[in-house]
């Protein structure tokens, strides 16, 4: 019988060292997985927005999130933003007018120093000075905007009455072909999100038609807005 209690005994005392040891292990397991999870994800910025309204000016629009801070340079028709980490700092959204200089294209240069990657917008059209001197556009408004993961939102408003239509070409670059319509067009309003893929630029084209007869592979087109995304993995 004493034997039987001396084995109890021991028994106990095992089981409750087990025990405690697994505590201890799940304790530990428990709070390295709380600090797996406040691992930070790759940070996004907030977003650059590009956007032409309807008078045929140019804006550009940077929204940048808590602990986000920026520094912006301009030279000409090129402009470089430099984002950082900055302990404290608030939202905030910065908009800037932007001029052609009497040139047909302009560029916005993002480098993102809490990710190391840059990137470039660069935007094909008319001054605001000549485009609606001879508009041969259906577009009436448009912005393209970067969400800081590789993807591009792309919104846009037609004039009443035309045709739509998207295709990418044998070289990869997405074509919106705009034509008069019949009337019966039933969508003005636009947003379709384009995905960068490493290594390509991303390549974004409104082809404007003076009819829809002439819409075939030997018609001339008014080939603007072009919209060019670029970054230094590009060849």
């Amino acid at each position: 019988m004493q034997k039987l209690k001396f084995y109890l005994r021991t028994n106990l005392k095992q089981l409750a060292s087990v025990l405690l040891i697994s505590m201890m292990f799940s304790s530990c397991t428990q709070k390295e997985d709380v600090l797996f999870d406040e691992e930070p994800s790759a940070p996004l910025f907030g977003k650059l927005q590009l956007t032409k309204d309807a008078s045929g000016a140019y804006t550009m629009d940077l929204e940048t999130k808590n602990d986000v801070a920026s520094d912006i340079y301009v030279d000409g028709n090129r402009r470089e933003i430099n984002l950082y980490a900055s302990s404290g700092a608030g939202e905030k959204t910065i908009s800037q007018a932007i001029s052609f200089d009497e040139e047909d294209s302009f560029s916005v240069k993002l480098n993102n120093t809490m990710s190391n990657k840059t990137s470039r917008l660069t935007i094909f059209d008319d001054d605001i000075k000549f485009s609606k001197e001879s508009d041969d556009s259906f577009l009436s408004y448009y912005s393209i905007a970067d969400n800081g993961d590789s993807t591009y939102t792309l919104n846009f408003i037609v004039a009443d009455n035309t045709e739509v239509e998207f295709e990418q070409n044998e070289i990869g670059e997405y074509e919106i072909h705009l034509t008069p319509g019949n009337g019966n067009s039933p969508q003005s309003e636009y947003e379709p999100t384009f995905t960068k893929e490493t290594g390509q630029p991303l390549v974004i084209v409104f082809k404007n038609y003076s009819s829809s007869e002439s819409r075939n592979k030997d018609s001339s087109s008014n080939d603007k807005p072009r919209v060019i995304v670029d970054t230094e993995e590009d060849e």
